[in-house]
């Protein structure tokens, strides 16, 4: 996969830290995935009064896959399994969630599920991580999910569907070896996951795609160059599952292993092209009933906004009309009336429409009676009726979004910031506002895109909250305003802000800096801004800022730190500098600048600076500190201040690596023990005694920490909140 190019801030950021010989040197090291951390590091525990962080939950990641058992939903988030009471569509509610699944120690890409399937008390996940996971979830109780087992498909290069009835879970796979492929029988027994069955493919120039139950004997399977399949499943008195072929239809227009799949009734509608290898333009409709081989009914194209189609599928009677519900490839959905399927261009329903460069939140479908569940960036609920041009009731449980898949890293920037009851998340170029403490866990409670464009996938550059406002700065754009005032519904405030690369806020006034000079503008009304000041600061572009009650504190690289008056904003004056210390990001708080830092050791470290004590114009530099931190590109780092038990605490960031600084005594900083995260975070924001982080992959997804001072002894090696390592 090619990485999307750094923003201009970025880039800017890069040169301007060109003289930290340390930090280049690790970042021009550092490899494309996480770095452990010597040995010696690995094995620190955490002594008296050290500062620790302590995992407190993981959530809100990217939802790929869903399933309707009557008014229950089933649906991943990131690696957990979600179940919602969907019974009104108007108001989905999150009644459980599972522990996510943990990490295995050799995998540095981990994914969230990918596949669903329920039935009685049981619910089948699949995992496309190094190996191909199946894992059994008990939700007998919905309100206490729980992971029963995971099994590994051993040598099959891995699933493609799963389908689930009665206490049979089918799983549709490829094998290593060609021609292996078809379809493995498992149950849920009290020891775990055991295989019962399995029906291979003959014939060598088919290919296996994706497998739906018709009825309690017969399944119907996707068959690629073979068009597609009925199955016989009956249950030997041994427990034995055994598949026989009732009728299968050949035809060598029908692509190769077709995922998306669905039935209703005598009706199967097969996608003509498997959406993991290449996006499909139509889908064909077949009669499955009777005595023989489906019949071919018709050959359908299907395209919406010039984009490839279908990304997903369900089907389902309303009101006695058949409908085929499909989701397009920018994050449409629409519904086709199927009565009469011999028509090559079909009456096409727009019912919910794609919004112009937010995630594409139509990822798999599935529906119950008059009701369609959608999983995307979380789960959104539509009840239909016979007139499905719009739905009855819309409702949505929200989960941040990711833009995670198998084509894109996504962006390389997140920026998160934290005020006393929301976190902000700024990605892409959707803000999602998070309640950290919700009945279930941390929720995303709002969320609106700041930026119109053809795809969500670029930087952004910065972000900053005061009051009822946050201002986003977008990587090659102009500086955003988005009123908070209620967090369930947040809106870009339409005003004229210039272009930036870094940002920060203070009670009306806002600091946006682009290359060398500062522009403070007045913002007590945020829809009518004006420019009060530009200050050049004579130095290359910086990659950091912050206010610190009259003063405006930035990092600038090789330049180290600067220190601004802005008790008058039309004049404001340069009283301080420190070029001794190189620098990079950088928190401000009582008094005290923390800056990661070139510190003159084998390691990058902390430099702690007092910046009300500034004499001649010099700074005062506290102290500086090494820390046992990971290499990383200059990107992957962040630093905040927290307070925990009356005592001063700095949170780094750098890649994969978590640590805490006791600064209370800013004359002896305390180090505590790092902690090894399973893959680079994106953004972090820390706010009291918690630090909030996110990541675009599974695996860091929202994590909450929680801040420490006590002699509690950890190790690195964490399980990271999971239910079990696989």
């Amino acid at each position: 996969m090619t990485p999307f190019p750094p923003s201009r801030r970025q880039r800017r950021a890069f040169a301007a830290l060109a003289a930290i010989a340390t930090l280049l040197a690790l970042a021009a090291a550092a490899p494309p995935h996480p770095t452990l951390l010597t040995p010696a590091h690995a094995q620190s525990p955490t002594a008296a009064n050290e500062p620790f962080l302590r995992p407190v939950d993981r959530w809100l990641g990217e939802t790929l896959a869903v399933a309707v058992n009557g008014d229950i939903a089933y649906f991943g988030v990131g690696r957990a399994v979600a179940v919602a009471d969907v019974s009104d569509p108007a108001a989905p509610r999150l009644i459980g969630r599972s522990a996510p699944l943990a990490i295995a120690d050799d995998e540095d890409q981990p994914q969230p599920i990918d596949d669903i399937a329920a039935s009685e008390g049981t619910v089948w996940t699949i995992t496309r991580d190094i190996q191909w996971w199946i894992s059994a979830w008990d939700v007998g109780d919905p309100t206490a999910v729980r992971l029963v087992t995971t099994m590994s498909l051993g040598e099959k290069m891995g699933p493609i569907a799963l389908a689930a009835r009665g206490r049979i879970a089918l799983v549709s796979y490829v094998g290593a070896a060609w021609p292996d492929r078809g379809i493995i029988a498992l149950r849920r027994t009290e020891g775990g996951i055991v295989r019962v069955g399995q029906w291979q493919l003959d014939d060598p120039a088919v290919s296996v795609g994706g497998v739906v139950w018709r009825n309690s004997n017969e399944v119907v399977v996707a068959l690629g160059g073979g068009g597609i399949g009925r199955l016989a499943v009956t249950e030997a008195a041994d427990g034995e599952v055994r598949m026989t072929v009732i009728g299968q239809l050949t035809d060598p227009r029908f692509a190769e292993g077709a995922r998306q799949l669905a039935i209703d009734g005598c009706r199967a509608y097969s996608s003509n092209m498997d959406r993991w290898t290449s996006p499909g333009t139509g889908f064909w409709v077949f009669d499955v009933c009777g005595d023989g081989p489906p019949a071919l009914l018709a050959e359908v194209g299907f395209s919406s906004d010039e984009l490839h189609n279908p990304a997903s599928m369900a089907a389902v009677t309303i009101e006695d009309r058949p409908y085929l519900i499909v989701g397009d490839a920018g994050g449409g959905l629409h519904a086709i009336d199927a009565t009469e399927p011999d028509d090559m261009w079909m009456r096409l329903t727009k019912i919910y429409p794609p919004i112009t460069g937010e995630p594409v939140c139509h990822s798999d479908i599935a529906v119950t009676l008059d009701r369609v569940a959608v999983a995307g960036c979380g789960l959104r609920v539509l009840q239909l009726a016979s007139n499905v041009e719009r739905p009855i009731r819309d409702g949505a449980i929200l989960s941040a979004p990711s833009y995670g898949d198998r084509t894109w890293v996504g962006p390389w920037l997140t920026a998160m910031a934290a005020t006393d009851d929301a976190v902000l998340i700024g990605h892409g170029n959707v803000l999602s506002v998070v309640r950290p403490s919700g009945p279930l866990g941390p929720e995303v409670v709002g969320r609106v895109a700041y930026r119109h464009v053809d795809h969500p996938f670029f930087d952004i550059d910065d972000l900053a909250v005061a009051g009822h406002t946050a201002w986003v700065a977008p990587g090659g754009d102009s500086v955003v305003a988005i009123d908070l005032s209620d967090p369930r519904t947040p809106f870009v405030i339409e005003s004229a802000y210039p272009e930036a690369d870094v940002i920060a806020v203070t009670d009306g006034l806002l600091a946006a800096s682009m290359g060398d000079a500062v522009e403070l503008i007045d913002v007590t009304d945020p829809r009518l801004p004006h420019s009060r000041s530009v200050l050049s600061l004579a130095v290359p572009p910086f990659s950091d800022m912050a206010f610190a009650d009259d003063r405006l504190i930035a990092s600038t690289g090789a330049n180290g730190l600067v220190v601004v008056d802005v008790r008058d904003p039309v004049r404001p004056a340069i009283i301080g500098r420190h070029d001794g210390i190189p620098t990079g990001a950088m928190a401000v708080a009582d008094g005290l600048a923390v800056a990661l830092a070139d510190v003159g050791q084998a390691e990058d470290g902390l430099a702690i600076f007092r910046t009300d004590e500034i004499d001649e114009g010099r700074i005062r530099v506290a102290s500086t500190v090494p820390l046992p931190i990971a290499a990383a590109a200059y990107r992957d780092t962040s630093v905040g201040i927290g307070h925990v038990a009356g005592r001063r605490v700095a949170v780094v960031r750098r890649g994969p690596t978590l640590l805490a600084v006791d600064i209370t005594d800013p004359s002896q900083p305390v180090v505590g023990p790092a902690i090894l995260l399973p893959v680079n975070a994106d953004g972090m924001a820390v706010h009291g005694d918690r630090a909030f982080l996110f990541g675009r992959r599974a695996g860091v997804e929202f994590s909450v920490f929680e801040l420490g001072t006590s002699g509690i002894a950890g190790v690195l090696h964490l399980p990271w909140l999971g239910a079990g390592k696989p």
